[in-house]
């Protein structure tokens, strides 16, 4: 494949989404060894903030990895995992309705960032959190703990600039 050829991309890029649909599929099919976790792998990410260094105990399947553990055992602790699709994690917490309230609460998020956008304009920070959020949803590939971190650091920037935006412009 010619990688500057657009159709090689857009092929890999496809080929990529059905070996995650593959596993994601493969992970469906034997979900009864698992069960629903109940919200444990969503507290399981905080293992993702802890160092191994500081923490040598810190176990090798947590959170989402019950998933690339159940799918190739062993494979963790050689550092290889196979890919899944995003809301797999969703379902394993809570089954459905994991992932349609995961999609609620991602909704919300991206419509009130959209909103905040919309009210300000002008505000170079509110467009640039509009587009991370949502056009470029580049938040997909963190995990939860750290998304709601950096909205709330962006959050607060935004307070903090905006204030000072504002009392630049009353004292012109």
């Amino acid at each position: 494949f010619n990688v500057h050829n657009y159709r090689s991309i857009a092929f890999i890029i496809t080929i990529k989404y059905f070996v995650y649909f593959d596993s994601t599929a493969r992970f469906l099919d034997v979900f009864d060894q698992v069960g629903y976790q109940y919200g444990g792998v969503f507290i399981g990410q905080f293992w993702e903030m802890i160092p191994r260094a500081l923490v040598p105990e810190k176990p090798i399947v947590y959170g989402h990895y019950i998933i690339h553990e159940t799918l190739s055992p062993g494979m963790l602790e050689k550092g290889r995992a196979v890919g899944t699709l995003l809301w797999t994690k969703y379902y394993l917490d809570f089954g459905v309705f994991g992932v349609f309230g995961a999609a609620a609460l991602s909704g919300v998020i991206a419509k009130t960032v959209y909103y905040y956008f919309l009210t300000h304009q002008y505000n170079p920070f509110a467009f640039m959190i509009m587009v991370q959020v949502s056009v470029i949803t580049i938040f997909n590939y963190a995990n939860l703990f750290m998304v709601f971190i950096l909205l709330i650091i962006f959050s607060w920037w935004l307070r903090v600039w905006g204030a000072y935006n504002r009392k630049r412009i009353v004292a012109c």
